[in-house]
């Protein structure tokens, strides 16, 4: 306490007297916000001073005398105080309502000159209004109220406020001395006393200003920083993506030279000297680009990977053109390991809207993969209506040189040229452009080369040759295509050339083609063929349909998406992106074991927008990682929140995409978000799909096992949706795998096996599975028996803010999952069920079993035994009267202090069985086993006669244990080279004087005898002077249904063990035992047995 006490003391002084006041007054921003501040105060002062003055007019006569110089007037000195501070009030407010106007050295110099003379003047007002003090009046009143308002209402400087306590005890003095007037030595204290208060007061005011105006000006700086740092490039120190997506209103209506550059065959240098080497290429690039365009409209951008964008409002492309040219020889002239080269694709135009921009830069895009097919070190582009440089630059020839097709400027002439033909619509039909994309197309040329790729582009340019004779043809760039027909029989040319092209291509490419249809002519070409390109894209999400027509709804979609990319660091701000949490359910128990989080956009504007309109938006504009860190942070707070609560711990899983190991250091954004919660690692899980995994160059696998080097779990989503998950599952190790909703969409019998064999391979190689989907109760059974340990999906509830999941769940009366049980039903998972083994689980709670799974083969062995199902089992089972349930019962709690495995030979339903169990885990009063079940045939054969003498005495002795007489240690003998390791022997009883745990419970009222009868010390002894060496008693003895029973007990030196062992038997005792006990003959009359003792 003493030591915190003094923590707070060293804390608090340097807070505030190790400040340099001095220098940080000397700040100008400070500076100005105090005058600033002391304008409105000293105004306050003001109407204060005037009040007062008011007040005391109407208090005193208009003729009174002071009491101390009865010369002055009174009222004369009221009058002076109303005056002088009706004057300054008018002053203090005209250069308040100018300060923030003026110039700001010359307005807080103006605002020190009056605040300095309404302070020193209203500091010798205070010594003048002791004159008025009347007879009846308090002797200094007024003096006191004058000089704390001056002192404590302002804020003044230190020599400021040494000044004006100067002229106050100056004037002070001063007075009394002319007058002749002595005070008492009190009222001296007391002037003292004001003066030293008030000063401190007024310093510790003006410290604390100052500490709070740094804090201020210190997070507008850090704001600053991250807003600077939001928009550069780490690595080039160039503007980001998010710099050009803040920079587009500023190009509308402005003349832009678009140029995008590529470096050539980058791959190569960072496969062959490493990603430093290729780093410091991007560097050197990046330096050369900003020196050669370094005029102030000239702007850099990294636009991604080894891509960069240069956007120029100078109004020249023939200057905008030659400085490319520069770059593209500086580039050349590299002195490194390896040559560099670069091609570019430029384009112009006056943007009336973000989205023109964008299609500016996609035409530029489009010039850049048609000069990077024609080989290295290529420049292509075109400047409507500018002029063209046909000096330095490859000329454009309108023929792309690959397929033989038209380029996209000459196809938009073409179109513009076929508008402008006169058409009857009723017989020629509109005109209509579709666009061609192919996906997965880059996976030809990594598999096979580009040179293959090529020869496909090449067959795919015939084959739309062949299928639109008398339209126009083009390419686009890359792989996109687009031709220009009519809307006569539409539907069939479209049919006709996908079957075509499904001829040419591998299995694997999947041709997207999208429509438009030119109905309006004030429309261009290059917005309609945008409209089929967005088309397209929209027939890529429709599974089943050969093409999509551009319709309002895309076009709306389109607004969307641009709404969303414009808009989501708006959205974080405001609050509109909220977590919503799914719940996830362990398969074996129906308890809550924890949960998804998934966001959700909430638009004021356009209310609830679903995921697909906002995620994929945000990952093709790289900006997924805000959303991602802002649902994570939601997530975080939300586990520190059900801590603080009282809630039961809730893991909750989280998802990444490729774009936030690109972006940003996810792995220290996370880290320092569990840090400031104080909340552990294991309860956040960390989710990536197999395409992040797959992403090169990005740092996801070292990312990754610094994740889970740090204590988080590593989940890997959608499994079997990719081409590569098994090469994963080889390279990476994974905690959880969430099987691909997919697996149970197709509900099928092949599905199911699939199912199965995954989860049995994952719990071969140590990973633990859950099932994403599950919508029916016939899922929800196939999924836990195949071994299933999570689930998820509509079945146990849609995605919900958490407060709406919770009371849902508590609705349904089930369970949260603690801590101590995802532990132990961690272990289960370890178990493979998939097996022709009959395996059964079991749990033991309060000596009753509980069946809680069989596996098929188990359950075949109990249908083949008469009974219906588990539960009929478990209802046989809790019987204690049935020999196998008290000797599982025993086994349960001697395999749980043990913490072993084991075997039993026990009787059951008038057959014999061999149980193999195995102690998983134990969590509250309950104990969790796996047991295998074989039939009597398995085991009969191999048993020898003791053993099965020894289970046909399970009948009568409800238990049999052996006591080491040396060790004093007891085990139970049935369990004697049953185990599979050296039987488990406990003490007979502990330091305590606790007997052991496999011994049952005594009754109160018997335990004093049972003391005697079982005393360690004197044992041996009482056994070896007893009658045929047995020691006899009966106890009321608690049965595993929780009743006392009247139980005999026997004691007896074992033959043949050299009085090393003593054998230990217990059973029900007899009526006539019990009358014996009684003391009465007639054992009708025995006593009852009693309650069972909670």
């Amino acid at each position: 306490m003493k030591f915190q006490k003094n923590k707070t003391i060293r804390e608090f002084y340097n807070l505030y007297f190790k400040s340099d006041l001095s220098t940080s007054l000397r700040n100008s921003q400070i500076e100005k916000d105090l005058y600033h501040n002391n304008l409105m105060f000293a105004i306050i002062s003001a109407g204060m001073l005037c009040l007062l003055s008011l007040i005391g007019l109407v208090g005193s006569s208009p003729v009174s005398a002071g009491f101390i110089l009865p010369p002055v007037n009174a009222t004369a000195v009221y009058l002076i105080v109303l005056t002088v501070n009706l004057v300054f009030l008018i002053r203090l407010s005209v250069e308040l309502t100018h300060f923030s106007a003026d110039n700001e050295e010359k307005a807080v110099k103006r605002a020190k000159i009056v605040f300095s003379w309404f302070t020193g003047v209203n500091m010798v007002m205070a010594t003048l209004t002791f004159f008025s003090t009347q007879p009846d009046s308090s002797f200094f009143f007024e003096y006191i109220l004058v000089t704390s308002i001056i002192y404590l209402v302002p804020n003044a400087e230190v020599r400021v406020q040494a000044r004006n306590t100067v002229i106050n005890i100056a004037v002070l003095v001063i007075a009394l001395f002319a007058i002749h007037y002595v005070i008492a030595w009190q009222d001296v204290v007391d002037v003292v006393i004001l003066h030293t208060l008030c000063t401190f007061v007024n310093w510790f005011r003006l410290m604390i200003f100052v500490r709070f105006e740094k804090i201020k000006f210190s997070i507008e700086e850090e704001k600053d920083r991250f807003y600077q740092d939001s928009r550069t490039d780490g690595l080039t120190e160039m503007l980001n993506r998010t710099a050009l997506r803040n920079d587009f209103p500023t190009y509308i209506d402005q003349d832009v030279c678009a140029a995008l550059i590529d470096l050539d065959y980058f791959k190569r240098y960072n496969d062959t000297f490493g990603h430093d080497y290729g780093d410091q290429v991007l560097v050197q690039i990046s330096r050369s680009m900003r020196h050669i365009f370094n005029d102030q409209t000239d702007h850099c951008y990294r636009y991604g990977g080894d891509e960069f964008l240069i956007l120029s409002t100078a109004q020249d492309p023939k200057a905008f053109l030659q400085k490319l040219v520069e770059l593209e020889k500086s580039s050349a002239n590299y002195k490194g390991k390896m040559q560099i080269h670069c091609s570019i694709g430029y384009y112009r135009g006056v943007p009336q809207s973000e989205r023109h921009l964008r299609e500016i830069i996609k035409i530029a895009d489009n010039y850049l993969y048609r000069a990077k097919s024609e080989g290295e070190s290529h420049i292509m582009g075109d400047f409507p209506e500018g002029e063209r440089q046909p000096i330095t630059v490859q000329q454009n020839s309108g023929v792309d040189e690959l397929t033989g097709l038209i380029d996209m400027r000459a196809f938009f002439a073409a179109m513009e040229e076929k508008r402008r033909e006169k058409r009857d619509i009723q017989k020629q039909g509109e005109l209509v452009v579709l666009f061609f994309n192919f996906v997965n197309f880059r996976m030809i040329n990594l598999h096979y080369g580009t040179a293959a790729g090529d020869e496909y582009l090449r067959k795919i340019a015939a084959t739309l040759k062949l299928c639109f004779p008398n339209g126009h043809v083009a390419r686009m760039g890359e792989d996109h295509f687009a031709a220009l027909t009519d809307t006569r029989r539409l539907e069939e040319k479209i049919d006709n050339v996908h079957r075509h092209l499904q001829r040419v291509l591998p299995n694997s490419i999947e041709c997207c083609i999208g429509a438009s249809v030119w109905e309006d002519d004030a429309v261009t070409p290059d917005i309609i063929t945008s409209q089929a390109q967005a088309a397209a894209d929209a027939n890529r999400n429709q599974t089943g349909k050969k093409f999509a027509i551009y319709t309002q709804q895309i076009g709306k979609s389109l607004e969307t998406t641009e709404y969303v990319i414009s808009n989501i660091d708006k959205a974080i701000d405001k609050g509109w992106i909220v977590v919503y949490y799914q719940p996830i359910v362990r398969a074996i128990s129906n308890r809550l074991c924890g949960m998804e989080a998934l966001a959700r956009w909430q638009d004021p504007e356009k209310g609830m927008l679903p995921p697909a309109a906002f995620i994929e938006p945000l990952e093709k504009s790289n900006q997924i990682w805000k959303l991602d860190l802002c649902v994570i942070r939601q997530a975080v707070h939300q586990i520190a929140a059900q801590s603080s609560s009282g809630i039961a711990e809730i893991p909750v899983s989280i998802n990444l995409s490729r774009t936030d190991f690109l972006s940003c250091d996810i792995f220290s954004e996370i880290e320092a978000l569990v840090k400031a919660a104080s909340i552990p690692r294991y309860m956040l899980h960390i989710e990536v799909t197999e395409s992040t995994m797959t992403s090169k160059g990005n740092g996801v696998i070292e990312t990754l096992q610094s994740f889970r080097e740090a204590g988080y779990e590593i989940w890997m989503d959608d499994f079997g949706s990719g081409y590569s998950t098994l090469n994963l599952l080889k390279d990476y190790s994974f905690d959880v795998l969430k099987m691909d909703m997919v697996f149970l969409k197709n509900d099928s019998h092949r599905s199911r096996n699939i199912i199965a064999s995954v989860i049995d391979m994952d719990k071969k190689i140590g990973i633990r599975t859950l099932a994403e989907g599950v919508e029916t109760a016939e899922q929800v059974a196939f999924l836990k028996k195949a071994g299933c340990e999570k689930l998820q999906g509509y079945f146990f509830g849609k995605p919900q803010p958490f407060d709406a999941m919770m009371k849902n769940w508590r609705a349904k009366g089930l369970d949260i999952e603690t801590a101590e049980q995802r532990s132990c039903y961690n272990t289960l998972g370890q178990v493979n069920f998939m097996t022709d083994m009959p395996l059964v689980v079991v749990e033991s709670r309060k000596d009753v079993f509980h069946l809680l799974l069989a596996n098929d083969p188990a359950l075949d062995l109990i249908h083949n035994d008469g009974f219906a199902d588990l539960a009929a089992l478990e209802k046989t089972l809790s019987n204690q009267k049935n020999v196998a349930s008290r000797e599982l019962l025993k086994a349960a709690k001697d395999a749980a202090i043990s913490k072993r495995q084991g075997r039993l030979f026990t009787p059951f339903n008038g057959q014999k069985r061999q149980l193999n169990y195995r102690f998983i885990g134990q969590y509250d009063d309950t104990y969790l086993f796996v047991v295998i079940v074989y039939n009597r045939v398995a085991f009969e054969k191999k048993q020898p006669i003791e053993r099965q003498i020894l289970m046909n005495l399970l009948y009568f002795f409800r238990y049999i244990f052996s006591i080491d007489v040396k060790k004093m240690t007891i085990q139970s003998l049935h369990l004697i080279g049953a185990s599979e390791e050296k039987p488990y022997a406990t003490p007979l009883m502990d330091s305590t004087g606790h007997y052991a745990s496999l011994l049952p419970d005594i009754f109160p009222a018997d335990r004093k005898r049972y003391d005697a009868f079982m005393c360690p010390e004197t044992l041996k002894d009482r056994l070896m002077q007893a009658e045929y060496g047995i020691l006899r008693d009966t106890f009321r003895t608690r049965d595993a249904n929780g009743r006392y029973v009247w139980m005999a007990h026997r004691l007896l030196l074992a033959p043949n063990a050299g009085g090393r062992q003593i054998l230990y038997v217990i059973y029900v005792a007899d009526r006539q035992a019990m009358a014996l006990l009684a003391g009465v003959d007639d054992p009708s009359s025995a006593p009852n047995r009693p309650k069972a003792e909670n």
